[in-house]
């Protein structure tokens, strides 16, 4: 596939009398040492937006753009039910966000097919010609998308916890008032039959 694009060093004229050619030569020897650098660059970048998403959503399950429009519509649904019981992270609902990855979903589906190809891949060159489709174009903005979900996800549970500490805590205070009163009637009625014996 990219057998022509490699080049050794010793393949260079870097010691061509003719300056032109001299000087593309040098210009070529720097973009050959060069591109591992960046592919590498480029590979950590695309790792951890790949993790972010890997940790929040099992990728294998994702077999087609279907699956990405699928749990951004779970997605939608999560921020309509919060609204509806008046959850704060409804709030923070970001509609651009969601309308761009449901926009974007199989260029997001296939960002993550080609991410996982290009980690994989040993030939810088290879690589880079991977790289060339961008793949963080479509990672990037749905990996943002779940990590923004996450910590709305975490805070939900957090106040729903505290909500339903307080109710418990209400439903314990009426309880025990409740038995107080019902031990203070009784003894009131014990009261009035000890004075009716005698």
């Amino acid at each position: 596939m990219n057998r022509d694009l490699h080049y050794e060093i010793t393949d260079l004229q870097l010691n061509d009398p003719v300056r032109k050619r001299k000087r593309s030569s040098e210009y070529l020897k720097t973009l050959i040492e060069r591109i591992p650098i960046v592919v590498e660059n480029e590979k950590r970048e695309l790792k951890e937006c790949l993790d972010t998403i890997e940790n929040l959503v099992d990728c294998d399950d994702i077999e087609d753009e279907e699956d990405i429009k699928g749990l951004i519509k779970d997605i939608r649904t999560f921020y309509r039910k919060a609204g509806d019981n008046r959850i704060n992270a409804s709030r923070h609902k970001n509609d651009k966000l969601l309308l761009q990855c449901t926009k974007e979903a199989t260029a997001i589906y296939n960002a993550i097919q080609n991410s996982q190809q290009i980690l994989s891949c040993k030939d810088p060159i290879e690589a880079m010609l991977h790289l060339s489709q961008n793949p963080l174009f479509g990672l990037k903005p749905f990996a943002e998308l779940l990590v923004k979900v996450n910590n709305d996800l975490v805070e939900t549970d957090s106040e729903i916890r505290c909500r339903m500490q307080k109710l418990n805590n209400q439903i314990s205070g009426d309880m025990e008032m409740g038995y107080a009163q019902v031990n203070q009637w009784l003894k009131e009625c014990q009261i009035i039959l000890e004075e009716v014996k005698r």
